[in-house]
């Protein structure tokens, strides 16, 4: 995806149970730093829709949104796209960069 942000996400992923994690946790250190972002105001629609939280839908609606309104600033610009649910763009905003 791009690299955790809280250490917490290794529960989202198929087969990690929680007893493993609570074993663990104080074991896990998470680098924010390390995060790969997703370059949102340059990025193609074929290179988006390989990122595993830009699916075709959402990566299509997020490119056609910036051909049609130009450049996104901030997470304001991407909760303006009606078709992204609020968990989606939160899942996003963490991995986002507006250069």
């Amino acid at each position: 995806m791009g690299g955790f942000y809280k250490k917490e996400q290794l529960l989202e992923m198929k087969g990690f149970q929680d007893s493993v994690f609570q074993k663990i946790k104080d074991l896990i250190y998470v680098d924010t730093s390390l995060i790969q972002k997703i370059p949102i105001n340059s990025i193609s629609f074929e290179e988006f829709k390989k990122h595993p939280l830009a699916w075709y839908g959402v990566g299509k609606s997020i490119v056609n949104y910036r051909d049609q309104h130009g450049a996104f600033q901030s997470i304001e610009d991407l909760k303006k796209i009606y078709s992204l649910k609020p968990q989606q763009v939160e899942a996003l905003s963490r991995y986002i960069e507006y250069k």
